[in-house]
């Protein structure tokens, strides 16, 4: 187990340099403690870009440039609690993996924040990641708000889905600590849209992960344009 290591991907509008910070030093921390090499990769929006793109570009990125590496998923506003590495390594130690090298989908709790659903933030391996074509492990339906309830729900249909007990805290206004600010708006612009897509979704009885079916095109999104 000793194998295992992370890279650790992070869409950005690059518009929160002081909490990005904090979530670098966090990760560089538990680095240090558990003895886990993670890799992060900044994912900028460079144009009118859905939360579930960068996620996207992010996994396609981290797949091709690390690709034995088990990828994390982390917002720019969140510090990792100490054991986080060795808790999601222990997750794969269960399953009789050698460096990530089995299926497997790991939720990330956000331990300040109640009522959190799964979903939010989360580990993958190498060869979960390969079971989504081309590395979409969201579907591009969505903007940004119910992609991560769809992949939640497809793990457990696929049998992949695992719970870390340790997590990550938040800077963030559903965790009463910091004041809504322009990145935490623009998430918010489309979720109308959003919440339109996983009513169509669920009454065709669609999931992204065991069937990979779009209900629209790059044409129809309105955010690209």
């Amino acid at each position: 187990m000793d194998k295992v290591k992370f890279t650790v991907i992070t869409p950005t509008l690059g518009k929160r340099p002081d909490l990005l910070a904090k979530l670098v030093l966090s990760i560089a921390a538990e680095e240090e403690r558990s003895g886990i090499q993670a890799v992060t990769k900044l994912i900028l929006s460079d144009g009118p870009e859905s939360l579930v793109t960068l996620i996207n570009r992010g996994c396609k990125k981290a797949f091709e440039e690390t690709p034995d590496n088990v990828i994390l998923y982390l917002a720019d506003y969140l510090e990792v609690e100490n054991g986080l590495f060795t808790g999601i390594k222990n997750k794969i130690s269960m399953d009789d993996m050698e460096g990530g090298n089995e299926e497997l989908w790991i939720n990330i709790p956000v331990t300040n924040i109640e009522g959190t659903k799964p979903g939010c933030f989360w580990a993958i391996t190498p060869k979960a990641l390969e079971l989504f074509p081309d590395q979409q492990v969201q579907c591009p339906d969505y903007h940004h708000f119910f992609a991560d309830t769809e992949l939640a729900v497809a793990a457990e249909i696929m049998g992949i889905d695992r719970y870390a007990s340790v997590g990550v805290t938040a800077t963030h206004p559903n965790a009463k600590n910091v004041p809504k600010d322009e990145t935490y708006k623009a998430s918010r612009t489309h979720k109308e849209w959003d919440a339109g897509m996983w009513k169509k979704r669920t009454a065709e009885g669609l999931v992204w992960g065991p069937a990979f079916r779009e209900l629209t095109t790059e044409e129809e999104r309105p955010w690209l344009h």
